[in-house]
């Protein structure tokens, strides 16, 4: 390959490479799709007989229903729902959330807790005592009990309030007409794992039941569940924040979410998810689907640069290919023509040099193993000379020995022969014609026949017969060495073809075809003319792709100029468009949109007339805002008559205001907080409340004085009674002293048995520190094996530590001393040994499972716990409760060795991890309808704060248990 197609393989290998680097940046992944079936129970109560009435929960829960059911749930939907109702509405939504993945109750109304347990209220429930919650309350135990049932996601949603009713039984018995400050009434459920609870408010706070047509709480749940993509714990606190800010935060949700996985109600995926998911994408219908989706998008822009981006990559990382291709087949043709040449060349000497040396199996395994073509041949003709030099060289041996045996036979008859001329017996040579095969034996026999006078005759017959014998012997001998040059100067014929065939030199080839006189060197030359006639077909297409090379780069050049063009085109649409923007001429836009050949036009005429369209809106927007100021001004002036009619009524209600305040008549001053419009009455009211909180204040203060005064003595005389108690109990069991400790009230008496008790703890740690000593001495002796078998038996009769000796002689196998001899060796089952391995471990705070000998797995983590925390490390395979681990538990004193370990919610108290309790906020005072006067108080009414607005820097508390 050329120098210059080797360095274009490498430029294009180079872009390659590059495109591949910039796809590899843009790789992403979209997770599965979900589906799941959804289910609700949405109650709203808002026509109550026995108590407030409220406005709003029947409008929250028809919305609510009518946004689950958008989001895919079967939705469940009762309002106003009696008691002999309640029951039958759980049993259906029972029966409904069976197989369902995610189950959702929603609850508006009122609701109470007595005694720890939650209870809904039916429209027609009367809460005349306590024990009518059995009859007429539905317990939130039983909603949570039906949603146990569903193994996925457990939604509980409460709009109601978190107070205790019971101390505000006046407020639930006021008149149906409710007040503008209408409550609903709930507190705490309890968190369980997997499940979501949402209370509208935070403990022991109201809800506001709202003047619009929802509450402050649905209202936000409303908004927020409906956006897309929005992750269930982002869109509760964004709830959390709107209910905070619009009730000035007087109202602050609470939150609880006990979930392991993201959830999501809206799985509707906005342009935002979208583009965040395949930002990154070497796909490019992903961005065509993003165009097609969110045409509008802020991300459009991006999508489409990333679409040509990709586009461009794909056509740059095609062509890299085609032609990589196209080399690599080239150069994988040329590769293989040279190594058939060079395969052929190599072949062809190999069958030269095996034909001259006569190998016929070698020639054979050849012809099998051979890359050429024409060594088959080659391996034919060779195999045939040499059968044709077999044949003659066998025929020449046959004739020499035919020859010899001719020659030994004539002798022998010519001895015979001369031996009865020697004696000149007639007879005999006459009977020797007859049986003579040679023929020279015939003239022998008319020789001797002639006797001595035709001696001389047969003297030079035989003379001429012997000059006739090496005349044919030197003929063969010519002969011989004829055959030999021929296939001399054939062999150098080969040698000759092969080299101008390399060469590629026809016309030599064909001028030793015409004068040739080998009979394989024809057949030879065909085969390299051949060979020649199949590189020059080569040669002419690799010109012709060449060629076609040249082609492609001048229509690529041409695609070029076409795009120059249509940029051009581009930019005189786009100063166009942004000319009959300016003017406001849609028509036109549209026009220029259609017939424009740039791509772009289409996307910057639509901007265009969204533009315009915009400046049309804006000026109607205008004329309306002109209608409405000529309203507003028409309603000022209805408002000024109104202010006039509303002082006269506030200087009446100041008149109202003084009296009550001289009478000293709370629950009227508190009522007219509810009712009152006037602004300064406002403050003339709350000036008059705080002047009859004083007066209560210094009264309480005065009380709790009193009352601190006879803790004080009650607490003196506990002392007294528990230091009595203490001086009879018998100081030596640690168990009673705990008891006694558990139980005791006065501090000083408290103190002096925590110092007995750990006075006898300290006892017995140093005796347990004996028994962990005389322990690990004893493992060591079981580890040297019967070596140590004696000195083990002495170690055990010396040890002190009681609970140790019954396993140390267990091991010897011996009895206990004190044991009678029919008593068998002292083992311990392994039940037991695991319960009593559990017992101590649980001791040591290294086991925090249930006593029981079927769970050994457990008890084996907790003792590769125990034994990790004594620095001791062991596979767990390896960990085996022995009596000898068993003895070293045991022995260890009293006090953890394993630390506690506690959630990030909870703490360390009393030696056990509790969850943190978080300070309750200070309840704000909600205005009440006026009491009726009672005849003779039993208490003094508490006094009530008025609450504060939020200061400006107050900030959003966060509400989310997660």
């Amino acid at each position: 390959m050329s120098r210059a197609a080797r360095a274009g393989r490498g430029a294009w290998r180079c872009v390659a490479l590059s495109a591949l680097a910039f796809l590899a940046l843009l790789v992403a992944f979209a997770g599965p799709a979900f589906a799941e079936r959804r289910v609700a129970l949405v109650i709203g109560n808002s026509t109550y007989k026995n108590v407030v009435a409220l406005t709003n929960p029947k409008n929250d829960a028809e919305d609510v229903a009518t946004t689950l059911r958008d989001l895919g749930f079967e939705v469940m939907i009762r309002t106003d729902v009696e008691k002999n109702a309640i029951r039958p509405v759980l049993k259906d939504f029972s029966r409904l959330v069976a197989g369902a993945d995610t189950a959702l109750v929603y609850y508006a109304g009122h609701a109470l807790q007595y005694q720890g347990r939650f209870f809904l209220m039916p429209t027609d429930a009367a809460l005349e005592d306590e024990d009518a919650l059995k009859f007429d309350m539905l317990p939130a135990d039983d909603i949570r009990e039906v949603l146990n049932k569903v193994a996925g996601i457990r939604i509980m949603i409460f709009d109601a309030c978190r107070n205790d009713p019971f101390t505000e039984r006046p407020a639930l018995r006021t008149t149906p007409t409710a007040p503008q400050g209408q409550t609903r009434g709930l507190t705490r459920v309890m968190r369980p794992q997997g499940s979501i609870v949402a209370f509208a408010t935070a403990p022991f706070d109201v809800a506001e039941d709202g003047k619009a047509r929802n509450s402050p709480f649905t209202r936000a749940f409303l908004k927020w569940s409906k956006e897309p993509g929005l992750e269930i714990t982002q869109m509760f606190r964004r709830v959390t924040k709107d209910v905070f800010d619009s009730t000035g935060g007087r109202q602050a949700p609470e939150i609880t979410i006990s979930l392991l996985e993201e959830y999501y109600l809206n799985r509707t995926e906005s342009d935002r998810m979208f583009w965040a998911r395949i930002r990154w994408s070497s796909d490019i219908g992903d961005f065509r689907d993003f165009l097609s989706r969110f045409p509008a998008s802020e991300f459009a822009p991006d999508a489409r640069f990333r679409l040509q981006v990709l586009d461009e990559a794909r056509k740059v990382l095609e062509e890299a290919r085609r032609k990589e291709e196209a080399a690599a087949a080239a150069e994988r043709e040329r590769k293989a023509r040279e190594r058939q040449e060079q395969a052929c060349a190599a072949e062809a000497a190999r069958v030269a040099e095996l034909a001259g040396a006569g190998g016929k199996a070698d020639l054979t395994a050849l012809k099998q193993q051979a890359e050429c073509p024409a060594t088959a041949g080659r391996v034919d003709q060779a195999l045939a000379a040499l059968a044709t030099r077999e044949a003659a060289e066998k025929a020449r041996a046959e004739a020499e020995a035919a020859r010899i045996a001719r020659e030994e036979l004539c002798r022998k008859e010519a001895a015979q022969i001369d031996a009865a001329a020697a004696t000149g017996k007639r007879p005999d040579l006459q009977a020797l014609v007859a049986k003579a095969t040679c023929p020279e034996s015939r003239g022998r026999i008319d020789t001797a026949l002639a006797e001595i006078g035709r001696r001389e005759a047969a003297e030079k017959q035989r003379l001429e017969a012997e000059a006739a014998q090496k005349a044919r012997e030197a003929q063969e001998k010519a002969e011989a060495a004829a055959k030999l040059a021929r296939e001399e100067a054939c062999r150098k014929e080969e040698t000759q073809i092969d080299q101008l065939a390399t060469a590629g030199r026809r016309p030599d080839l064909q001028a030793i075809a015409a004068k040739t006189a080998c009979p394989d060197a024809k057949g030879r030359i065909e085969t390299a003319l051949a060979a020649i006639a199949a590189r020059e077909v080569a040669d002419k297409q690799r010109l012709d792709a060449e060629a076609a090379q040249k082609a492609r780069e001048a229509q690529e050049k041409a695609e070029a100029a076409a795009k120059l063009a249509r940029e051009e085109a581009c930019r005189k649409d786009e100063a166009q468009v942004t000319s009959l923007t300016a003017a406001g001429r849609a028509s036109e836009l549209q026009a220029l949109a259609a017939k424009s050949i740039c791509p772009d036009t289409r996307g910057r005429v639509d901007l265009a007339l969204a533009e315009i369209g915009k400046r049309e809106l804006a000026e109607k927007q205008r004329q309306e805002l002109e209608a409405a100021q000529k309203a507003r001004e028409a309603q000022e002036k209805a408002e000024a008559a109104a202010r006039v009619a509303k002082e006269e009524a506030c200087r009446k209600e100041a008149g109202q205001i003084d009296g009550f305040a001289a009478a000293g008549r709370r629950p009227e001053l508190q009522a007219l907080v509810a009712k009152t419009t006037c602004a300064d009455n406002r403050g003339r009211i709350d000036t008059a409340l705080a002047d009859l909180a004083r007066r209560e204040e210094a009264a309480a203060r005065d009380k709790a004085e009193a009352a601190a005064k006879r803790d004080r003595e009650a607490a003196e005389r506990q002392c007294e009674t528990e230091q009595a108690a203490f001086d009879r109990l018998d100081r030596g069991l640690e168990a009673k002293l705990s008891g006694f400790a558990a139980g005791a009230k006065c501090p000083r008496v408290l103190e002096a048995v925590n110092a007995e008790i750990e006075r006898l703890r300290g006892e017995k740690q140093a005796a347990e520190e004996v028994c962990v000593r005389e322990a690990g001495e004893v493992e060591r002796l079981r580890g040297l094996g019967e070596a140590a078998r004696e000195e083990l038996g002495r170690f055990a009769a010396a040890l002190t530590c009681a609970r140790l000796k019954p396993v140390v002689l267990a091991s010897l196998e011996v009895k206990p001393p004190q044991v009678p001899d029919v008593t068998p060796p002292v083992t311990i089952d392994p039940a037991t040994r695991i319960t009593r391995a559990e017992t101590a471990l649980k001791r040591l705070g290294c086991y925090d499972g249930a006593i029981d000998a079927r769970r050994e797995s457990q008890a084996l983590d907790a003792a590769r716990t125990y034994l990790r925390h004594r620095g001791q490390s062991v596979d767990r395979n390896k960990v085996v409760i022995d009596e000898t681990l068993l003895a070293r538990l045991e022995a260890e004193p009293e006090g953890r060795v394993c630390p506690l370990v506690c959630g990030d919610n909870e703490v360390v108290q009393d030696g056990r991890c509790v969850e943190k309790k978080e300070r309750p906020k200070p309840k704000v005072a909600e205005p009440r309808e006026p009491r009726p006067p009672r005849a003779e108080p039993k208490a003094e009414p508490k006094a009530e704060a008025r609450p504060e607005p939020p200061k400006p820097q107050q900030k959003l508390p966060t509400m989310l248990g997660i």
